[in-house]
């Protein structure tokens, strides 16, 4: 993760000198695609996860390879249907999309957008591969094969931006990274359960099927479009204040929104021992671990939140000057108040998430949305950017933060019909 994010901000002002600020905006919005793009799998991660979770910890090699081999088949399939729409709309829209630029800039878009879409298929197969190491409690191994990939993508992109290449070579670069990542997962994966390996589906394998669909399925993909709602800060303030206001706000979240990120690693690096204790049912031992990993993840939130609100405004002044680093105490206050509010939120949301507590777990997502929302559209007019970073604290500390808390003694929903 600190590689992907330390190679993320040095990359931003190559990719300006690079490309220009037409072609950099739109870089941008298609890297932004690509993280959206897991909204339409979603529905199965989350399933996936916690049923390979059930087969390694009763130790049903039969049963895990037949499941990683449908799950497989989806994210793929996934894949190569994005894949096909993606190079459709570029091939037949692209004078609509990026009409903007000119001819070169239009022409490489249009190529950037196609590659994406093949990007996109192995993403997705390296993803499904990412997950049945993680549940095997390999979370080391799938780390290491991630990061030959981002390792892969920084040695053959950075002299293609050095040497002035092109948007397109980019993504071609991320393709080969993307190859390089799921090259290692393969190969890991064949080490730690020989036959691991896709297979045509069977009639046998509509029992999986529906395990993983139906209201455990609609029950995890609306999990994952709260979450994916609950991120776009940034894009609801350049609607509501401009690309200045945008621009104010990204500077003063950031850091933040990097914290928040790391404190998440913390509980997230729990889930297939939760999913395997919960299989077990060893409930003693799980409430044991997760009652001292809250207390632990709220000190760790409780510090970060306290010292960014604190040195924040030095943390940013560093990064981008004196010059550029927004004026507003108060922003940077609350933004260290949401960073202890959101990182305490998590444990009991990667909890509720492999006990398949979607319920409730969806529930206090879904207000926590409304809240910030309503208090951002009241505010803003008023406080500018910063009505976002209070909406976050105020939704909070007015009772998502309990619902939240509520979740750590959660009885699963739908996890009967999963084990």
């Amino acid at each position: 993760m600190a590689a992907s994010i330390i190679l993320q901000v040095a990359l931003v002002p190559m990719y300006l000198v690079t490309f220009g600020q037409y072609q950099f905006g739109v870089l941008m919005v298609i890297l932004t695609l690509v993280n959206f793009a897991v909204i339409g799998i979603a529905w199965m991660s989350g399933g996936a996860l916690r049923l390979l979770g059930e087969y390694a910890g009763r130790g049903d090699d039969i049963g895990f390879r037949r499941a990683y081999s449908l799950s497989k088949n989806i994210y793929v399939g996934y894949g190569f249907i994005l894949a096909l729409i993606i190079s459709t709309v570029a091939i037949t829209m692209d004078q609509a999309l990026f009409s903007g630029g000119s001819v070169e800039d239009i022409y490489a878009a249009r190529t950037t957008l196609l590659l994406t879409g093949i990007y996109l298929l192995f993403f997705f197969a390296t993803a499904i591969d990412r997950i049945a190491l993680t549940v095997r409690k390999r979370q080391g191994t799938a780390n290491r094969a991630q990061l030959a990939g981002i390792v892969a993508f920084t040695v053959l992109v950075t002299p293609w931006l050095l040497n002035g290449g092109s948007m397109p070579g980019v993504m071609l670069c991320q393709i080969i990274g993307a190859l390089a990542s799921l090259f290692f997962t393969n190969r890991m994966l064949i080490a730690e359960l020989a036959g691991l390996k896709m297979r045509f589906p069977s009639r046998a394998d509509i029992d999986l099927l529906g395990r993983l669909g139906g209201r455990t399925g609609a029950g995890f993909f609306l999990h994952g479009a709260l979450v994916l709602a609950l991120l776009v800060d940034t894009a609801l303030v350049g609607w509501l204040g401009g690309a200045k206001a945008a621009g104010e706000f990204y500077l003063v979240w950031k850091i933040a929104d990097v914290i928040v990120q790391l404190i998440w690693k913390l509980p997230e690096a729990m889930t297939p021992y939760f999913v395997q204790l919960d299989v077990q049912g060893k409930r003693t031992a799980l409430a044991r671990i997760v009652r001292l990993g809250y207390v632990l993840v709220a000190g760790v939130s409780l510090l970060a939140g306290v010292l960014y609100g604190w040195f924040g405004p030095a943390l940013v002044a560093f990064w981008v000057g004196e010059q550029s680093a927004p004026n507003s105490p108060f922003g940077y206050a609350l933004a260290g108040g949401a960073i202890f509010w959101l990182g305490i939120s998590r444990l009991p949301v990667v909890l509720a998430s492999a006990r398949v507590a979607l319920w409730q777990l969806n529930w206090a997502g879904g207000l926590e949305l409304f809240g910030k929302l309503l208090i951002t559209l009241l505010l803003f007019p008023h406080l500018g950017f910063v009505a976002v970073l209070l909406a976050i604290n105020l939704v909070h500390m007015l009772g998502v933060s309990f619902l939240y808390f509520r979740l750590l003694g959660a009885d699963p929903g739908v996890a009967s019909k999963l084990v």
